[in-house]
């Protein structure tokens, strides 16, 4: 007998869920949090688990195998970007509180690859895996706190670096 069923599709990125294991997925592009939410809202809080063939941020069936593990969400934990995002925000508008007005403050953190590298990404998701961020939303949250007047991206064996250099002046 053939059950159909309709699911979140949750696109892993250089994983693969077996049936059977338990593993903690870091969420952050909204695709794959809107597909938490969904299974969130189901009694069985299940999700299509399939792995990309590409690893991209755009994902459209095409760039998804064809077989995958019903999974359920047992733990959810947000990605922490809602959180992560105030805390950094705060963080910006306390500095620029203390600091000269006009005056400069650096922010450096930890970012996926900018580069794609299958190894660094894995290292960063075991050394900080919690909250993974792009460079692009690094910069646009600490950019809605206070002007950034440089940034860069320092590379590593475990995972990019971030640092912008910002100007004391809150944005308005």
């Amino acid at each position: 007998m053939s059950d159909r069923m309709t699911l979140p599709v949750l696109p892993l990125r250089d994983a693969v869920l077996f049936p059977g294991v338990a593993t903690p997925i870091g969420a952050g592009r909204p695709a794959t949090l809107r597909a938490i939410e969904a299974a969130l809202k189901q009694a069985d809080r299940t999700v299509f688990a399939v792995a990309q063939k590409e690893n991209i941020d755009q994902v459209t069936p095409g760039v998804l195998y064809t077989t995958g593990t019903i999974a359920r969400i047992s733990v959810a934990q947000s990605s922490g970007y809602p959180d992560i995002d105030r805390q950094v925000e705060r963080m910006v508008a306390e500095a620029i509180r203390v600091c000269r007005p006009g005056g400069h403050f650096h922010v450096i953190d930890a970012i996926l690859p900018v580069a794609p590298n299958v190894f660094k990404t894995a290292l960063f998701r075991l050394d900080r895996g919690n909250h993974p961020r792009t460079l692009a939303h690094h910069l646009a949250v600490i950019g809605r706190a206070a002007r950034i007047v440089e940034h860069q991206v320092l590379t590593g064996p475990l995972h990019d670096t971030a640092y912008a250099r910002l100007t004391a002046t809150p944005m308005t």
